[in-house]
């Protein structure tokens, strides 16, 4: 297929302002070797180095939102164990196994996206207290960062 110098300017310029010699031929439909080729004849070249500036910026971003996302479950977490340990020491046994496993998977899920190692272990109802309490603290240290 034959391709109007208006279309070989729209597709060297795109793989300028994107970067990205791949991305810019799979948005065009044309091969990369083709937009290379193209490149080359018009004596330039793709910046390789702003593409992986952009990308480490997009990872910045990421470990921005991964603490954002960490700390707002640590937050939910504490507040379903502060419903958990109302309901246990009202004797509400209804609501509190799902309090307890929602308070369960928010701690789970913050831990994961903190880095830390996540277990699931059984605990005997007479130290559910105990154990509830614990989680509590460590639930508080991942919202306000300590250990």
């Amino acid at each position: 297929m034959r391709y109007t110098e208006a279309q070989r300017t729209e597709a060297v310029n795109l793989a300028l302002e994107l970067e990205d010699v791949a991305e810019a031929a799979r948005r065009l439909d044309i091969s990369r070797q083709l937009l290379h080729q193209w490149l080359q004849k018009a004596g330039l070249t793709v910046n390789t180095a702003n593409r992986e500036a952009n990308i480490q910026a997009a990872r910045m971003r990421w470990e921005e939102r991964r603490q954002a996302m960490t700390d707002r479950l640590g937050y939910l977490a504490g507040r379903a164990l502060d419903a958990l340990e109302g309901n246990l020491e009202a004797d509400e046994i209804r609501n509190t196994k799902d309090l307890a496993t929602t308070a369960a998977i928010l701690i789970d899920k913050a831990q994961l996206l903190s880095g830390s190692a996540t277990s699931r272990v059984y605990v005997p109802p007479e130290r559910a207290g105990e154990v509830m309490s614990d989680a509590r603290a460590r639930g508080l240290s991942l919202v306000t960062g300590t250990d």
